[in-house]
C-alpha cells in the first residue's frame, strides 16, 4: 500500500464494480455493441470499452472519491470488526463486486459482509442461484477461493452475528428489482 494510505487496486475494484453497474446490456447501444463484438470475436475489446476504461476514469466528483477513502479506511484499511451489508444489482456488475468483496476481505479478515441476492430470478438481476453458479464453476472455484473457504448460506431467520464464518448470503433476499421495505424477509430485516 503507497505511503499515503491509498491502496489504487483496492479503489480500482471499486470503481469497476460501479463501471460494471452502469454497464447494461438492455441498452440497445451497447447491446448492438455485444453482438457485433460476439460476431466478431473480439469481446475482450467490447469490455475494454465499456468496462475497464470506465474503471480507469476518475469518479464523478472530488467527493465520491473522498467518500470512497472514507469507506475504505473505515471499513477496510482499519483493520477491525466491522459489519456491511452488500446488495447485488446485475448479473455482470455482481462479478466485479465478488472481486472487490475478496479484495476487501484479504486486507480487513475482520471485516464481516453479507451478501444480498435475490431470491429467485428477477430480470438480469443477481440470484442467489447465480452466485452458486459462479462460485462452484471451475473458474468461479479458482478465481474466488479465499472468498469461497469463508461463506456461508444462512437458510433461516436465525442470523449468526458470532458464527466463525465471515462472508454470509442472505439466501431470503428480495424478490423484486431494488428494495421494497414492506417486502422484505425476516431474514433480511434481521441483518439490516
Amino acid at each position: 500500500k503507497p505511503k499515503d494510505g491509498t491502496d489504487y487496486k483496492l479503489d480500482y475494484l471499486a470503481k469497476l464494480a460501479i463501471a460494471g453497474g452502469i454497464f447494461d446490456l438492455n441498452s440497445p447501444a451497447i447491446r448492438k455493441d455485444f453482438l457485433d463484438a460476439v460476431r466478431k470475436n473480439t469481446i475482450e475489446d467490447f469490455f475494454e470499452k465499456h468496462v475497464f476504461k470506465a474503471a480507469k476514469k476518475d469518479l464523478a466528483t472530488h467527493y465520491d472519491s473522498k467518500e470512497l477513502r472514507s469507506f475504505l479506511n473505515t471499513y477496510v484499511y482499519s483493520g477491525e470488526k466491522e459489519v456491511l451489508v452488500y446488495l447485488f444489482d446485475n448479473n455482470c456488475e455482481s462479478i466485479f463486486d465478488l472481486y472487490f468483496i475478496q479484495a476487501m476481505r484479504r486486507v480487513n479478515p475482520n471485516l464481516i459482509i453479507y451478501l444480498v441476492p435475490t431470491e429467485g430470478q428477477v430480470s438480469n438481476d443477481f440470484s442467489v442461484r447465480d452466485l452458486k453458479g459462479t462460485l462452484n464453476d471451475e473458474t468461479g472455484r479458482f478465481v474466488f477461493k479465499d472468498l469461497i473457504k469463508d461463506l456461508e448460506y444462512l437458510t433461516t431467520d436465525d442470523i449468526k452475528i458470532n458464527s466463525s464464518k465471515k462472508v454470509k448470503v442472505i439466501t431470503k433476499g428480495p424478490m423484486l428489482q431494488g428494495i421494497d421495505l414492506a417486502h422484505l424477509s425476516m431474514q433480511l430485516k434481521t441483518v439490516l
